[in-house]
């Protein structure tokens, strides 16, 4: 196959840079359900290999949780590693945090420190929130830091998930590799990726993304929704079989499978829930506006912010003004404050984002993330907020104490009436919400809206999207399915905004940051596309835009890579570049039929 499926151009987005922001929406709902239907002939989520294959794994999970959850002091130390970078990565850690959580709270096992489930992240952990690309070249650096985490736990047996969307990671390729041939570590491993390939099991061809290479939309929400899949049947199996091989008859595989099939098609209907079941609330009661389309208009409040002043933002020669241009502001807590900064971190090197453009604030910051002590978040946000901005309050409901809801609504008011942004709720929600430990968020932030008409300094509206869904986990203690369709609602805003603020060129990202093997190869894709040239003109012009026409001095690619980090806005000048050429070889041509004629 000429063309890796990820780094493909979706027929689907192909003419997104021009469609309405509706339209945008429903663009990107038919590209997210190819994530359950599949593409092409290709097998999809549903099919029997990737059923087989999502058993296998969530056997072997199971063994791992059952030896972490044993007080016999002969069970050995067992682990469940995940591994990638960039998006991968930050999905690896934040599977490993709720799985972790989740066992914890469900079979009441203290913290001693000890996880069942680790992560690992090319770049460390500064990984986590800001792009550290060139790691993922790098294969030596992938098995040491393997072999220090395994030494770490003193692990015995265990399983390893490297997680590369496109199969494309050195520094994960690394890792497999030393697996496969040092089986005195006792450890299996099991490939992620949606690209085929003859040497890696059979996994699900979910479709070029919507952007083309934007491996952070579709591939990082089928990753995780399939590794939530795995894990929730193990968990379930764990829950239901109390160590039985048969219950009733049927055997434990068949049980999995069961399992997966039914947790796979409650992440189907989150899909579909999220675009076609959004609604806003009324300002008089609880009820939903069936004619407004809320994701729109979340978007188009978030791409206004990102248009302001945008010829003076992107000049470089004139120095950022942050009080007066306008930003994208995420807050939340828990998880859904996690996704949030996860999804701004992206932004980067996805659509060459200044760092400011958009940004994610997490209750209690680095703290919530390592679970440390507390700060006071509303100090974090406030003084970064002008009038230009657009601020999103994240909510997963029923997982809000009253304290920490009633502190995002303080924060709401300043930012409303003191700072006059524009602000809007996403809050995924459960159509009934009797089963959860905390009361339902939806009647305050209603009083909220009801009460608006009282705000004489902003006059702005308060936006609303609220997504009901069936259920908002899959087990219990893993909000599974309200993080998916959180995410999804998150990758439509940043991903439509930037569109809008002209980032694109059809379907294609015209300003990413060319910081390792895969953007280096995809810009010159991308010049070699738009502009129709051949892949060596292509190239010669990336070049030519990284070096400002002197001559490298080296003709490795990773000696580009390198310089290619220190410059801005390579592809756009290298497409500029492209255009003189291919106007050339037309007027050559053209030359060469007169003197025929």
């Amino acid at each position: 196959m000429s063309q890796r499926i990820t780094e493909r151009s979706n027929s689907l987005t192909q003419d997104i840079d021009i469609a309405s922001i509706d339209g945008m929406v429903r663009l990107l709902r038919t590209c997210d359900a190819q994530m359950f239907c599949g593409y092409e002939t290709f097998p999809s989520s549903f099919d029997e290999s990737t059923i087989q294959s999502l058993c296998k794994i969530a056997l072997r999970m199971k063994q791992c949780i059952e030896d972490w959850r044993s007080d016999e002091s002969s069970a050995p130390v067992s682990n469940v590693f995940m591994s990638g970078c960039g998006t991968s990565g930050r999905i690896a850690y934040f599977c490993a945090r709720n799985y972790n959580y989740c066992i914890r709270k469900l079979f009441g096992k203290a913290d001693d420190g000890k996880d069942c489930f680790q992560y690992i992240i090319a770049g460390g952990v500064n990984a986590l929130v800001s792009p550290q690309e060139a790691a993922e070249d790098k294969p030596e650096v992938g098995k040491n830091d393997l072999l220090s985490l395994i030494s770490q736990n003193n692990t015995e047996k265990g399983l390893f998930i490297g997680i590369t969307c496109g199969f494309s990671a050195a520094y994960v390729a690394g890792q497999i590799m030393h697996l496969s041939e040092d089986k005195s570590l006792n450890i299996d491993s099991v490939l992620f990726g949606f690209n085929p390939v003859e040497f890696a099991r059979e996994l699900p061809i979910e479709g070029p993304e919507g952007i083309t290479g934007s491996t952070r939309m579709k591939g990082g929400s089928a990753t995780k929704l399939l590794l939530d899949v795995a894990f929730s049947a193990a968990i379930l199996s764990i829950l239901n079989n109390n160590d039985n091989c048969y219950t009733n008859g049927i055997s434990l595989t068949h049980n999995v499978r069961e399992l997966i099939i039914h947790t796979l098609q409650g992440f189907e209907m989150t899909t579909r829930c999220t675009y076609d079941s959004a609604f806003s609330l009324g300002s008089e009661i609880i009820n939903p506006k069936l004619f407004e389309k809320p994701i729109s208009n979340a978007i188009d409040m978030a791409s206004q912010s990102l248009k302001h002043s945008a010829a003076t933002r992107d000049n470089t020669a004139v120095p950022r003004n942050e009080k007066e241009i306008g930003h994208i502001y995420y807050v939340g807590c828990g998880n859904a404050g996690i996704l949030g900064f996860i999804d701004a971190s992206e932004c980067v090197p996805t659509y060459g984002a200044h760092p400011m453009d958009v940004r994610g604030f997490v209750k209690n910051g680095w703290n919530e993330i390592f679970q440390s002590e507390k700060t006071d978040s509303n100090r974090e946000v406030l003084p970064q907020v002008n009038s230009n901005d657009s601020v999103f309050f994240l909510v997963i409901d029923n997982t809000l104490s009253e304290e920490v809801l009633n502190e995002m609504i303080e924060l709401y008011h300043e930012v409303k009436n003191t700072k006059l942004a524009s602000t809007c709720w996403l809050v995924v929600t459960a159509q009934s919400t009797a089963d959860y430990e905390h009361a339902s968020v939806l009647p305050k932030i209603s009083e909220l809206l009801l009460n608006q008409s009282h705000d004489n300094n902003n006059t702005k509206k308060t936006h609303t999207v609220v997504v009901p869904l069936p259920k908002l986990t899959p087990v219990p203690y893993l909000y599974g399915y309200a993080e998916l369709c959180l995410k999804l609602m998150l990758n439509a805003i940043t991903t439509a905004s930037h569109v809008q603020k002209g980032m694109t060129f059809g379907n294609r990202m015209i300003n990413l940051k060319v910081s390792n093997n895969k953007l280096y190869y995809r810009a010159i894709n991308i010049v070699s596309t738009i502009m129709k040239v051949s892949e060596q003109v292509a190239e010669e012009c990336v070049l030519r835009a990284i070096y400002n026409d002197t001559t490298p001095d080296s003709n490795l690619v990773s000696h580009h890579i390198s310089k290619a980090m220190t410059v801005s806005k390579v592809v756009p000048v290298a497409l500029l570049l492209a255009a003189s050429k291919a106007a050339g070889e037309n007027k050559s041509v053209w030359e060469n039929k007169i003197q025929e004629h």
